[in-house]
């Protein structure tokens, strides 16, 4: 199996408090992550998951670290169309306030290497959430 990590950072004009409630709440993630929901009382240990507007899980997760507004780490598996689910991959979203802006970076760990297309899906989600807190509109198609 492949090791597949990277990790990628963008600054906002924002709060760490938005960039949080942007992480956590479905009225943020549907519009910039493809219309998808989010649901977990985001405490660590708790499960995490990410579901369409059907019903139907995209992604299944255990929440590692919780520090609204500073950190969010869990531990992810996709859930294909199939049913199957990918090899286990770890999310970190570290948030740094810099004043007026906020520094949000995630690492993307994953040992299965079976998340081969992660980069470019987070480049383009984390510049649509940009967008969406700066201008109050995500990119299109997100």
């Amino acid at each position: 199996m492949g090791r597949n990590k990277f990790v990628y950072g963008v600054f906002i004009r924002t709060s760490p408090r938005k960039v949080w409630d942007a992480l956590t709440k479905s009225e943020f993630t549907r519009q910039y992550f493809q219309g998808a929901n989010v649901e977990s009382d985001w405490n660590a240990g708790s499960e995490m998951r990410v579901f369409m507007d059907d019903g139907v899980t995209i992604m299944k997760a255990e929440i590692i670290e919780s520090e609204p507004g500073k950190k969010l780490a869990m531990k992810c598996r996709l859930i294909m169309p199939d049913g199957n689910e990918s090899g286990e991959s770890i999310q970190t979203f570290d948030i740094e306030d810099h004043g007026e802006v906020v520094k949000l970076t995630i690492t993307h760990d994953d040992p299965s290497g079976s998340y081969g297309d992660a980069m470019n899906g987070w480049e383009k989600g984390l510049s649509s959430l940009k967008s969406l807190l700066e201008t109050g509109e995500a990119l299109p198609n997100s």
